[in-house]
């Protein structure tokens, strides 16, 4: 087979994965457990064991290169006793033959990789010597040592960028917008974002619009009631667990750079009909996002639900002494409303004051300055709203604010099983888009 028909058909072959993938449920909750695990690294492993399987297959097929170029022999039609003759003769031809040392084939693979690796290893070592005698007098290296230095320190790596098909009837739900980052450039369609969108099921996107970066998501009508002027009509329950969901997608999304976060609940019935919208608005969305841009000092709401920690210390009172599995609850239905006596509400403040302090002091050692303004106290009431525990200001380097946006993704994912919520603002708050 030739190289080019190798390539269009292992090209055919990645997209058929694909498809069949994403029609996975099983293998997509899989993989949905894993969120502990960077993306980047699971990737990596992912693709080791595929190659692994697939070396493996070809061994075991027998495929031979050595007819490059040449054209293959056609199909052959056989009747069905003409099949069982021939795979009747193909068996005994098998089972003549001596089975193949697989063990010490693959002990004399895995010997030959290893002295490749070495010899590259020792290659490098040989460069990196030959320049350190050329220059002894350079500044030593210091090794990042902490978590958030080396998530920093890692370089980024750009992957492909997914189309995303936007059709004209979904109706679209805005999260934010920033600048294009340095050194890539716009691009012509949608993509795909390992973010997850306002449903939680589909993925987010992004849709680059006069030199500016957007980001949207997709939802079904039947999943959210929305009125005839485009408006969510959301139930005070419903309400309250979306916007977590919306703050909680907003700061993965800051991963991206400095985001002008659009209003809670800015959706459109159309893509036409949201483009209208933002063209209406478009140079005062630009001079928000400069603005954004160049914010160092950043406001922290953290925000907390009164209910799911009473929920939390319900459950664990039942528990009696049984151990119990970490799940994620992701602003999950709340229990009703109710009374929460003296003893109870005491136990709730000091678990906030708590995960309010610990919040502070991780994003604290990465600020330049903070200023508290409030943080709860153990004389603070109950809500039935999102309760502020925490309201604080940092100062952030441009050069420290994606390790200081990484700080609170990881400090959203080790709160999740209190479904905290991050509300972020710089020098512009939430950007609301008037309505057609």
């Amino acid at each position: 087979m030739k190289e080019r028909s190798k390539e269009r058909y292992a090209t055919l072959l990645f997209e058929e994965l694909i498809e069949h993938m994403s029609r996975r449920d099983k293998i997509k909750s899989m993989l949905g457990e894993m969120v502990s695990i960077p993306v980047d690294e699971l990737m990596t492993m992912l693709l080791d064991d595929f190659e692994a399987v697939l070396a493996r297959r070809i061994e075991e097929l027998g495929v031979d290169d050595s007819n490059d170029g040449q054209q293959m022999s056609p199909l052959r039609v056989l009747s069905p006793d003409q099949r069982a003759a021939e795979e009747g003769t193909a068996k005994q031809d098998r089972a003549a033959r001596p089975a193949p040392d697989r063990s010490k084939a693959s002990e004399e693979n895995a010997a030959s990789t290893a002295n490749t690796i070495l010899d590259r290893l020792n290659k490098k070592l040989d460069e990196q010597e030959d320049s350190l005698d050329e220059d002894d007098d350079r500044t030593p290296v210091v090794l990042p040592t902490t978590r958030a230095e080396i998530a920093d320190a890692r370089p980024r790596q750009r992957h492909p960028k997914i189309p995303y098909s936007l059709s004209e009837s979904d109706h679209v739900y805005l999260h934010a917008v920033c600048h294009i980052p340095e050194g890539e450039e716009s691009s012509p369609l949608p993509f795909m974002l390992e973010e997850k969108g306002i449903d939680q099921q589909t993925f987010a996107f992004a849709f680059d619009y006069h030199g500016l970066r957007l980001y949207m998501s997709t939802f079904l009508p039947a999943q959210m009631a929305i009125s005839k002027t485009g408006v969510l009509l959301l139930g005070k329950q419903e309400g309250l667990q979306l916007r977590g969901v919306h703050q909680n997608i907003l700061n993965e999304l800051r991963i991206h750079g400095a985001i002008l976060p659009f209003e809670f609940a800015t959706i459109g019935l159309s893509r036409s009909e949201i483009l209208h919208r933002l063209d209406r608005s478009w140079d005062t969305i630009e001079e928000a996002v400069d603005e954004i841009a160049a914010t160092e000092w950043w406001t922290l709401d953290l925000q907390v639900l009164d209910a799911r920690i009473a929920q939390l210390f319900a459950d664990k009172s039942t528990a009696s002494g049984r151990s119990r599995e970490r799940e994620r609850v992701s602003h999950g239905k709340l229990p009703p409303a109710k009374t929460t006596d003296i003893k109870s509400l005491e136990k709730i403040l000091q678990k906030e004051k708590k995960i309010a302090e610990n919040v502070h002091k991780t994003l604290d050692n990465i600020a330049d300055r903070s200023d508290i303004d409030k943080i709860i106290g153990l004389t603070s009431g109950s809500s039935e709203d999102w309760k502020l525990i925490l309201k604080a200001s940092y100062e952030v380097p441009p050069s420290r604010l994606d390790q200081f946006n990484r700080a609170v993704i990881e400090l959203q994912y080790d709160h999740m099983l209190f479904d905290l919520m991050f509300q972020i603002e710089g020098k512009r708050e939430s950007f609301a888009l008037p309505t057609s």
